[in-house]
């Protein structure tokens, strides 16, 4: 022991049993084991509780899964009963191809592999992939005609909307083209060969409309009415795109030479935005329909002089 100066003044000898020491530490040893022992039975336990919990979890999930994922076949089915309904209309080199998508989707796995979190993943994977073409179907039913695959009034009505606000914000500056487009005597095809054979003329139609001028500046407005609209172009341009059009119609028509299937004609009016004159769509909409009217006036004229409705000539 030290004194407050730091020097010794005393010195303490205690002596111990050697063998209490040795008794002390195995106490505590055994102390210290039983706790490690009793810790570890208690972390197993809760574990097996926690893993016995979400175990169950994961397969209640899993089965709400699967007969989520049994709702979505049925809306496979829909999906693929309506687009199966429509091969009819397009043409035999087409329908391979149709085919060979539609029955891309038809399998669904059942593997029961593996533990629940991989199949849960594997669920949840598979549903998103799901979900997203449902999301495009829907879309297409919305915005696409079922019959031509073009944009239908709901989506002529948006780009009308567009065009204005394209006036209102550019003014004279604003550039756009319209043009309308008529199937020449669709009602009567319809009457002399069926409305399956005007259905197959309407979905040839917008095929050729879609490839001369754009998938996403056609629309059907009406029965045997399409529209195009076509920003920063002008009429010049519309001449070119009606080349490729007559083009693509000539070719079309040659395929049914000495079939006894009516010939595709379509009559067509355009008309461009007059900055200074033109106030909004409107205006150019209704020149273009004065074009397409007199279009529409030399076809049944001739019609009427034929003995022969909707020959080959007259289309």
């Amino acid at each position: 022991m030290f004194d407050s100066d730091g020097r010794v003044a005393c010195v303490v000898a205690v002596d111990f049993s050697a063998d209490w020491i040795e008794k002390q530490a195995y106490k505590q040893l055994i102390s210290i084991a039983v706790v490690t022992a009793v810790s570890v039975a208690i972390g197993i336990a809760f574990a097996y509780s926690i893993s016995v919990r979400f175990r169950k979890r994961i397969e209640k999930l899993n089965g709400e899964m699967g007969e989520l994922e049994d709702e979505f076949k049925e809306l496979d089915k829909m999906m693929k009963l309506n687009s199966v309904k429509k091969l009819y209309l397009m043409p035999d080199s087409q329908q391979g191809e149709v085919l060979k998508t539609l029955a891309s989707g038809e399998m669904y796995g059942t593997d029961d592999s593996g533990d629940e979190i991989a199949l849960l993943d594997k669920d949840l994977r598979a549903m998103v992939d799901d979900m997203k073409r449902y999301i495009e179907y829907i879309h297409a039913q919305t915005y696409i005609d079922q019959i031509t695959g073009v944009g239908n009034r709901l989506s002529y009505k948006e780009a009308l909307g567009n065009i204005d606000e394209l006036i209102r914000k550019e003014g004279k500056n604003a550039k756009f083209v319209v043009g309308m487009f008529d199937i020449n005597g669709l009602e009567m095809i319809n009457t002399k060969y069926g409305f399956e054979t005007g259905d197959e003329m309407l979905y040839a139609a917008g095929t050729l409309l879609r490839n001369a001028y754009g998938h996403r500046k056609v629309f059907r407005i009406a029965s045997d009415e399409f529209v195009v609209v076509i920003e920063d172009k002008g009429l010049l341009d519309m001449d070119e795109y009606g080349k490729s059009l007559n083009s693509a119609l000539a070719a079309f028509n040659s395929g049914r030479d000495g079939e006894e299937k009516p010939k595709l004609g379509i009559s067509r009016g355009t008309a461009a935005f007059r900055p200074g004159e033109d106030k909004n769509y409107r205006d150019v909409i209704m020149r273009a329909e004065q074009a397409i009217d007199w279009e529409r006036k030399k076809f049944y004229e001739k019609l009427a002089n034929d003995q022969t409705p909707l020959s080959s000539e007259d289309q």
